[in-house]
């Protein structure tokens, strides 16, 4: 591995030079700074990120937002072990991670997380694109400050370094496809959309219609959904002629319920692994279930920001898609 030593030989300038280009310290000519980079792309210089840590002389502060662990039927344990995970990886090299959980359906409890970090000193931020329009007043007056998203998109800062998760019209078409093999004969399907704005949910139900259009042996029958459980919508729409059904979240394992409780089969698909949806995997009441690998989208957007800040390593890619993955009975019990 390439020194400092050796890139300062390289662009024949002082190692002084190469510290204060690499830390972007003090004034250095522009034709110093080119030959200095030029030198560590050709050397394939990396940062060692112990040394980088001590001689930080301080920790790292990581600031996490994302949803409270029970929203979303339990979804968001998940990411948020994920992120713990590799937190403990890099504890070492003095990470230090600030949660702070909102509630994704009360936009007055993101904007009291929010307004903590008006208060701290934060290195970087992980964070979910859900109810962006609060988050994004407080990174626009921090456009640089190194942030991954993950789960849900946001529009992208000078910061933004990454985004991980779904791409969530394809695993609607791969659900709509799912749909068809266990409705060959056609028949009527029951399916909600959201109300809410940037929605990878409902950018499910696009790529799910797309596979019916103009097909005349299913008749979709779509409802608009605000805040309503899953179970509320099933209770107001299902009728006896409801084959199939499509939730495009992980409300999905409540509905299973529901449906049992009311000794209803239609079949079922929906996304997700929480506790209940694997439970009515394991009973047959769900068909299939999608998964968006939740655990790996928080160890890798953990991963992405810290090497970033430990050794100033970018990812290959500003658009990261977790492979879209298929639950069922066989495999409910496995992490996806």
């Amino acid at each position: 591995m390439a020194t400092v030593k050796e890139i300062a030989a390289k662009a024949g300038v002082s190692i002084g030079t190469v510290d204060r280009v690499l830390h972007g310290r003090g004034r250095v000519a522009e034709s110093t700074r080119t030959r200095v980079f030029a030198a560590v792309k050709e050397l394939d210089y990396r940062p060692d990120p112990h040394a980088r840590a001590l001689s930080r002389k301080k920790p790292l502060h990581i600031a996490v937002l994302m949803p409270k662990p029970d929203n979303d039927a339990g979804y968001w344990h998940d990411p948020l072990r994920g992120i713990q995970q590799t937190a403990s990886n890099y504890a070492s090299f003095g990470v230090e991670c600030m949660y702070h959980h909102f509630d994704r359906y009360q936009p007055a409890s993101i904007q009291r997380a929010v307004n903590k970090f008006k208060h701290l000193h934060i290195d970087g931020m992980i964070l979910t694109g859900i109810l962006w329009q609060e988050v994004m007043p407080f990174l626009s007056k921090m456009p640089e400050l190194p942030h991954v998203v993950f789960d849900t998109p946001l529009p992208a800062q000078k910061g933004t370094l990454a985004f991980l998760g779904q791409d969530s019209v394809r695993s609607g078409l791969l659900a709509g496809r799912l749909m068809k093999l266990v409705m060959p004969e056609g028949g009527e399907i029951l399916l909600t959309r959201t109300a809410e704005e940037n929605s990878h949910s409902d950018q499910r139900v696009e790529g799910f219609l797309r596979v019916f259009h103009n097909d005349s042996h299913y008749r979709l029958h779509t409802v608009l959904r605000t805040h309503e459980k899953a179970t509320h919508v099933l209770k107001k729409h299902i009728s006896p002629k409801t084959a199939g059904i499509f939730i495009g979240d992980s409300s999905v394992g409540e509905a299973a319920g529901y449906l049992k409780k009311n000794k209803l089969m239609p079949h079922l698909i929906g996304y997700d692994l929480t506790p209940k949806t694997r439970a009515a995997l394991r009973s047959g009441q769900i068909d299939f279930s999608i998964t968006q690998s939740p655990i790996r989208q928080g160890q890798e957007a953990a991963d992405i920001l810290l090497r970033f800040l430990l050794t100033d390593q970018r990812p290959h890619q500003s658009v990261i898609h977790m492979p879209t993955l298929i639950a069922t009975a066989e495999n409910a019990d496995e992490e996806l």
